[in-house]
């Protein structure tokens, strides 16, 4: 007579594996859209964060050289070049998708003044697929901040 739990102990079945499989793949079809837009966020977040940075560090140092500084955001393309005086000192691209969208300042208008304020208080939008914010400044002091819209 033969002993079946030989069998059964070299292997999983056919069966048992296609199951395992299909739950599997219904598993995978759920999160990898999940990990995509959690992926986008986290380009878009870190566009921001660098971008608060910059402006930071270039409203410091306006008033550390004495000099005005000039932050213009492109419409076509996702870049914001800095410039101090006639002389470009940084362009800085971002994701492909996103946009820069001229609101009460426009795109070429932010200038650090040598006190550190800016010469004029705006918004300006900042979109990525159907995410968007805004990027507040507010008047006198350069204060700003970004909105989710």
């Amino acid at each position: 007579m033969e002993d079946h739990s030989l069998i059964k102990a070299n292997g999983f079945s056919m069966i048992e594996l296609l199951i395992v499989l299909g739950v599997l793949s219904v598993v995978l079809t759920i999160a990898i859209p999940s990990i995509q837009s959690t992926k986008q966020n986290l380009l878009l977040m870190n566009y921001l964060t660098r971008l608060e940075h910059d402006l930071y560090y270039y409203q410091l140092y306006a008033v550390t050289t004495r000099q005005r500084v000039t932050v213009q955001f492109e419409a076509e393309e996702p870049v914001y070049t800095v410039i101090v005086g006639d002389k470009v000192v940084e362009e800085r691209s971002g994701p492909a998708e996103l946009q820069f969208i001229e609101g009460s300042l426009k795109l070429d208008g932010l200038v650090f003044l040598e006190k550190g304020g800016i010469q004029r208080a705006g918004r300006i939008t900042i979109k990525y697929g159907k995410t968007s914010y805004s990027l507040v400044f507010q008047f006198a002091r350069g204060r700003f901040y970004f909105e989710r819209m």
